[in-house]
């Protein structure tokens, strides 16, 4: 069945389907509906949860052993399995068909990913998750339902914003949910019960003449390394969320694969055109791939500094070779 991200909630309070996929490029939205299905399946007895990231090489006999030998803890397991929308290959295709023919007892399979296309959604696979389970596809939120999203959102923290607050924050933050979510928990935190106007939100946002998480991005897909290290110092340095700037980037490079289907800021527009002329596609998908390693460091199942890894993979972008020495900045640019 098709569920809507903003429907999910209540469908979980009534029901838990054994299988759930979450597709969709807005990070946050699909890391909150990822997060709503893992917490109402721990209250049900799913208490260990195994993640399975498919990668290059990936075994999918790992899935099968899983789910065939269950827990030796608990009675209940989720498998939390991760496909980039690029690994949908027969491989995948076989093994997804497997695995819903006899769907293993006591066992919740999440499978979570980027954009699907209409091909991918003809599968049979995809039908089969269609029919016994529930599928969620997050839709990005484009410029005219930001205003709503922030209104919508401000309600659930318990917070009212007056409409020049809302526009303020709309302009500011067009096509990043991520940051957004941000600066509406830095004004909760202050906020009192009145309703907050644009002085409040200006006075609490950061200042407009310094670094988004786009311009980083944006500044690497211009090949401009010297400016990616400046900013990405300076948003380190502001206490941005790594995953802000690994959210934009994953939504600008997925921008200049596929397209966008939105509309976009100039600066970032002329940016992905610049980087389309420049890179091909085995290396934008080897950059998609490293996102995703880069996802599971921001989430702490990987070792190593999230801000020398986004420096690496930007300054890549950018075309600048790196060194092994990550922490020395100033051996990462050849000229």
């Amino acid at each position: 069945m098709q569920i809507r991200p903003e429907a999910l909630e209540k469908h979980l309070s009534q029901s838990l389907l054994p299988v759930y996929m979450i597709s969709g490029d807005e990070t946050l939205i699909v890391e909150e509906a990822c997060t709503a299905i893992i917490e109402t399946a721990k209250k049900q007895g799913y208490s260990e949860r195994k993640i399975l990231d498919v990668g290059t090489g990936f075994d999918w006999s790992a899935l099968f052993v899983i789910a065939g030998t269950g827990s030796l803890f608990a009675e209940r397991e989720m498998i939390d399995l991760r496909i980039p929308a690029n690994k949908f290959d027969k491989g995948t295709s076989t093994a997804l068909r497997s695995y819903l023919e006899d769907l293993p007892a006591d066992v919740l399979l999440l499978i979570r990913t980027q954009r699907l296309d209409g091909r991918q959604k003809s599968n049979a696979w995809y039908k089969s998750i269609d029919k016994m389970g529930g599928i969620v596809t997050v839709w990005p939120v484009d410029a005219a339902q930001l205003p709503r999203w922030i209104a919508s959102r401000a309600r659930i923290l318990n917070m009212q914003l007056d409409r020049d607050a809302i526009g303020f924050l709309a302009n500011r933050n067009e096509g990043n949910l991520l940051a957004l979510h941000q600066e509406l928990d830095k004004l909760k935190l202050w906020a009192g019960s009145a309703t907050i106007t644009l002085a409040d939100v200006q006075r609490s946002v950061t200042d407009s003449a310094h670094f988004d998480a786009f311009e980083v991005v944006n500044a690497a897909l211009q090949g401009r390394g010297k400016r990616v290290i400046r900013i990405l110092h300076t948003l380190e340095h502001e206490g941005i969320a790594p995953l802000a700037v690994l959210g934009a980037f994953k939504r600008q490079i997925d921008a200049v694969s596929h397209g966008s289907k939105t509309r976009l800021p100039r600066e970032a527009q002329q940016s992905i055109d610049a980087a389309k002329r420049r890179l091909s596609s085995a290396q934008l998908q080897h950059f998609t791939a490293e996102a995703s390693l880069l996802d599971q460091q921001v989430k702490g199942m990987l070792t190593g500094d999230v801000w020398i890894s986004l420096e690496r993979l930007l300054l890549q972008v950018a075309g600048f070779k790196t060194t092994p020495d990550l922490n020395d900045t100033q051996d990462y640019l050849r000229n």
